[in-house]
């Protein structure tokens, strides 16, 4: 079975160009790198925003689809070094969040792969070099020059909620969308349109698999 029909038998039938969020967490149990199959089956999830690959022990970002409009991917629980990680910058120019936590990472001069990106959170606890070196947010910061949030805290140490994905859709829309005060308003203004009180499937409408 080609990894589109196994998506398709995993995830219910669906239409991969219009889907938003894709959650294939521990849809393997071991799979060192994707293949070319693999490759081609996600590159068709053109609207895809969300990408969460979760604990499938990935070892290498080696045929990692091309999704321009890629803006949050999780790769938590695996075990990437990343020596690789030019390829996500590459790949993801629209990238403002991405999870690496608990991988083999074990210095924090690999993040220099972003330091020309517009990623704004990261999570990266649980790796090596969390533990071997005790200023690593501070150099996190100055790689990366457009970096708001570390593992859920700002340059404060305060903390900042970023687990749920539709709670902070608004507010991190807002930071990658430098929205003027027109549009501000003329959103206000169709809230209380009374012709937009009952609508279910606004612009803002997520599909989700």
């Amino acid at each position: 079975m080609d990894f589109t029909a196994f998506l398709q038998k995993e995830l219910g039938p669906h239409s991969p160009s219009e889907i938003e969020e894709l959650i294939l967490d521990n849809i393997y149990k071991d799979l060192p790198m994707f293949s070319l199959d693999q490759k081609k089956s996600l590159e068709q999830y053109t609207s895809l925003m969300h990408l969460s690959l979760n604990n499938l022990g990935l070892v290498k970002l080696d045929n990692f689809p091309s999704l321009l409009g890629l803006q949050i991917l999780e790769l938590n629980n695996n075990q990437l070094k990343g020596n690789d990680l030019r390829l996500i910058a590459h790949l993801y120019p629209n990238l403002y969040k991405i999870k690496l936590s608990n991988n083999l990472i074990e210095s924090v001069d690999v993040f220099k792969a972003f330091e020309n990106n517009k990623i704004m959170k990261i999570e990266v606890k649980d790796n090596p070099f969390c533990k071997t070196n005790p200023n690593y947010t501070k150099e996190l910061y100055e790689i990366m020059k457009e970096l708001r949030v570390i593992d859920g805290q700002d340059k404060n140490m305060q903390f900042v909620d970023t687990t749920n994905y539709d709670e902070e859709e608004e507010s991190e829309s807002e930071l990658i969308n430098d929205f003027d005060d027109e549009e501000e308003e003329f959103e206000d203004d169709l809230e209380d349109d009374e012709d937009f009180e009952d609508g279910d499937s606004g612009p803002n409408k997520k599909n989700k698999f």
